[in-house]
């Protein structure tokens, strides 16, 4: 088995590629039903969501993590926000957003973050820390779990309830140190209706672990163990924010830091999934799930995993980028590390497939917080290369040949330098794009995903 994956490695005929390790979990097989579902880009007018702990210490007493909800608004009216939390301490929120602009605010007490300074670990439990936000038009929502001194940061994009799905596979932090923080890796899975089954499948050896939760409530796992590629199955749509409370991802052994990511389900998985490394990695380190059986992959077009099933997982290690791409849906997460100055830091960000891609404009916060503006903040924009030349963010048009071309594909990105507030990426000619808007500082950054083209199931 070994030989073969080597050989299929080794047998790639460019350098961009510098090795790819293949995963997989244990676990009887499961049956897979995806429903049909329309597509909408990731903006919505309710959202249910949680911050995943990132307390490093074991007294209250040394708190020091920033929780913050920023509301960014596209429409043309004003949005009312109301946010609300059964856990106690939680104070109602209510403020309005003006049209075209973004407000952040912050959420306390700090103990209202899943598994709050790991008193369960090895353990699934059930909490009620989930934050419900009503908005009265559709907005974008990202969350923010950032240390005072900056050393401990990530952001998500929060999915509406509306899209929501029943199934999806976990990711984690795969660091062989990940142990010696006691539970590193953790993820938390949230009710939007009542008698909502949960069920946990390939942690353990004793079958699938089955919770019924009710609206809000939440499933939680903090652990050392890996958890890439736990499946969660539910009977209605849930949401899942997964990562590590301070994960190193698989290659970078420098730095520990907050990893986290809300997952969209796998019915949004795709079969071209383009990457390059993001500033100022050395190099360059992602992981691919996969949704069936006798799945294929590909990087540049050649070969170099055949018949993977859905227990697998491969983590790519790139001297710069690559393109994959597969026979089945596969999903693409973007591992972000530490480089040799110690500038940057592990995150955890979608790599937006094709179909993921928006033709609409998508607008974003950047460094709301005053402790953020001294990062160097950052929007990829990917397109195809037909489209280069009409990418526009705010006014800016960027020449052509200031794009980079994504391993042997058709897909192109630049990293344009963005400074604190609000921005809009937009299409001239109305072409295919994705956006990736990331930051980073000494041992630290965050990296989040707007605008996502997601199946919905509704009305968003």
């Amino acid at each position: 088995m070994f030989w073969w994956l080597l050989a299929a490695v080794c047998s790639l005929s460019h350098s961009e590629l510098l090795s790819a390790t293949v995963g997989a979990r244990n676990a009887e097989l499961r049956q897979k039903f995806i429903p049909p579902a329309e597509a909408a880009v990731n903006s919505g007018t309710k959202f249910m969501f949680s911050f995943l702990n990132s307390h490093l210490d074991t007294s209250p007493a040394n708190d020091s993590e920033i929780l913050t909800v920023s509301v960014t608004n596209p429409s043309a009216s004003s949005a009312n926000i109301v946010i609300t939390s059964p856990w106690p301490g939680f104070q109602q929120m209510s403020f309005s957003v003006a049209s075209g602009a973004s407000q952040m605010v912050t959420i306390t007490p700090p103990s209202i973050q899943t598994n709050y300074m790991d008193p369960e670990f090895e353990i699934i439990v059930v909490e009620n820390k989930t934050l419900t936000l009503i908005s009265s038009q559709p907005v974008f929502v990202v969350t923010s779990n950032t240390h005072t001194d900056l050393d401990h940061m990530d952001k998500y994009s929060v999915i509406p309830v509306c899209q929501l799905g029943q199934e999806y596979h976990i990711v984690g932090d795969q660091s062989s140190l990940a142990g010696r923080l006691m539970s590193s890796n953790i993820f938390t899975v949230i009710a939007t209706v009542d008698n909502t089954l949960v069920s946990i499948v390939d942690y353990g050896s004793k079958g699938p672990k089955n919770y019924t939760i009710n609206t809000g409530q939440q499933v939680t796992l903090a652990t050392f163990w890996y958890t890439t590629n736990i499946v969660v199955l539910a009977n209605n749509p849930v949401a899942v924010i997964s990562g590590a409370v301070c994960g190193f991802g698989y290659y970078n052994q420098y730095e520990c830091s907050q990893e986290t990511v809300m997952l969209y389900p796998i019915n949004n998985y795709g079969l071209h999934v383009p990457y390059n490394k993001f500033l100022p990695e050395d190099f360059g380190e992602m992981m691919v799930l996969v949704q069936e059986n006798n799945t294929n992959l590909f990087v540049d077009g050649i070969q170099t995993f055949a018949g993977l099933s859905v227990f697998n997982y491969v983590i790519f290690r790139f001297r710069n980028g690559g393109y994959i791409t597969a026979n089945n849906p596969i999903y693409g997460l973007a591992v972000g590390s530490t480089n040799v100055k110690d500038q940057s830091g592990p995150f955890f960000a979608h790599l937006p497939a094709q179909n993921n891609f928006v033709s609409s404009p998508i607008t974003f916060p950047v460094a709301q917080a005053d402790n953020e503006k001294s990062l160097s903040n950052y929007a990829r924009v990917v397109t195809l290369i037909g489209n280069i030349g009409f990418m526009q963010l705010d006014s800016y048009v960027p020449n052509g040949l200031a794009y980079t071309r994504m391993g042997r594909s058709n897909f192109y990105f630049i990293d344009i330098p963005v400074q604190p507030g609000v921005h809009t990426v937009s299409s001239l000619n109305g072409g295919i794009f994705s956006v990736t808007v990331y930051g980073f500082g000494e041992i630290t950054s965050y990296a989040f995903t707007p605008g996502l083209d997601l199946q919905t199931s509704g009305t968003c």
